[in-house]
This record gives C-alpha cells, sequence and structure tokens, in this order.
C-alpha cells in the first residue's frame, strides 16, 4: 500500500497536480484581471482602435463566474465626421459558463455575455467637400446603453492564474457629432474583437 501511495503521488506530480493545474480551474471566490486586445469596428464609419481593461469578479461554481468590468477604446476615428478623435469606454456587468473538464484542464473554455452603460466620444471637426467646408461639427458625448458576447479558452498558469484569451463582439449603442452648421452625423458603434487577460483568483 506504501509503494501503491508512493507511485500514485509520483504520477500526480509528473501530471502536474504540485502546481495545483488538475485543480485549476475550481477556486471559488473573488477574482480581479487585466488585459487588452484589438477592436475592428464593423462598420466603414468608426475607425479600428486598441482596447484596455480590467475588472473584479467571483466565481461562484467551478462552471459560472460573474464580473464588472471598465473597457476602454483609446483611438479610434469617425470618418463621417471628418474624422474627428473617436473613444469609448464602457462599464460593464458579465456572466461567464466555464466548460471546466476535468480531462482538458488546464484548459477550460468558456462563453459570455454582459450588459451594462458606455460612452461615444466624438471630438469637435470640420467637414469639408471639394475644399469647401460643408459643416462645422462641436463633438459630443453620448451616454448610452451597451451589450456584449464572448467565446474563449483559460489556460491555468497555476492553480489561481489563468491567461485568457478570446473574441468579444461589443455594442456600444449610437455615436453622435454635434453640429453648429448643417445636421449632426449619427451612428451606431459596434466592434469585433480579440482580447488577452490576465486573471488573478485569490
Amino acid at each position: 500500500m506504501l509503494l501503491a501511495s508512493a507511485a500514485a503521488a509520483a504520477a500526480q506530480t509528473a501530471s502536474g497536480d504540485s502546481f495545483g493545474l488538475v485543480n485549476s480551474g475550481t477556486r471559488l471566490g473573488p477574482y480581479l484581471k487585466a488585459g487588452g486586445g484589438y477592436s475592428w469596428s464593423t462598420s466603414s464609419r468608426f475607425g479600428d482602435s486598441p482596447v484596455f481593461g480590467g475588472g473584479i469578479g467571483w466565481r461562484f461554481l467551478p462552471f459560472f463566474r460573474m464580473d464588472a468590468t471598465f473597457d476602454y477604446r483609446s483611438d479610434g476615428k469617425d470618418n463621417a465626421a471628418g474624422g474627428a478623435r473617436f473613444t469609448n469606454w464602457a462599464a460593464m456587468a458579465n456572466a461567464y459558463l466555464d466548460f471546466n473538464l476535468p480531462v482538458i484542464r488546464p484548459l477550460v473554455p468558456y462563453v459570455g455575455a454582459g450588459i451594462g452603460i458606455d460612452q461615444n466620444k466624438v471630438s469637435g471637426s470640420t467637414v469639408t467637400v471639394g475644399g469647401t467646408t460643408v459643416a462645422h461639427l462641436t463633438g459630443s458625448n453620448k451616454n448610452q446603453f451597451a451589450w456584449q458576447a464572448m467565446a474563449g479558452v483559460s489556460y491555468y498558469l497555476t492553480a489561481n492564474l489563468a491567461l485568457d484569451v478570446g473574441y468579444r463582439y461589443f455594442y456600444g449603442g449610437r455615436a453622435e457629432s454635434g453640429s453648429s452648421s448643417g445636421l449632426p452625423v449619427r451612428g451606431d458603434y459596434s466592434t469585433n474583437e480579440v482580447v488577452g487577460t490576465l486573471r488573478w483568483e485569490f
């Protein structure tokens, strides 16, 4: 029996259990996350941008967790408003279903969705056509309802540190440039994003 126990312990060490990876993703309680990626606009109106963010969350079950996140899209352009600078921030509440299967750990695929509020900010600009000014756009901030859907995979580097790589579709509502001459320029903002984050579970 002693020899069998020693052999089992050696097998667990060889498989990575000495680092806790066999039980990765099962730690219940709070976590922090931070990361970034790139955001591709779904329309030609808005330019692409890096995206950065972070959040705090709680794992309730080995297959279910929730978090609150803040993301910032820092360097977009509003091509319909003369190339004015466009930025977006979003505060979201998210829920995730983790496919936490022992046979594939330390890989844990997941899907998720979230809702929240965001702000679409268009800076002031001048629109010209053929060298003629057709509108002076004053810029504006629009607070909107936002939602997102996510899918990806977590790889547990240790029992409580995971690298997430995933896809996210983000819908940020309407963006609008104010105008001192001519009509305001309005349009919906949505993106496809690839994001990587580190998640620390306590």
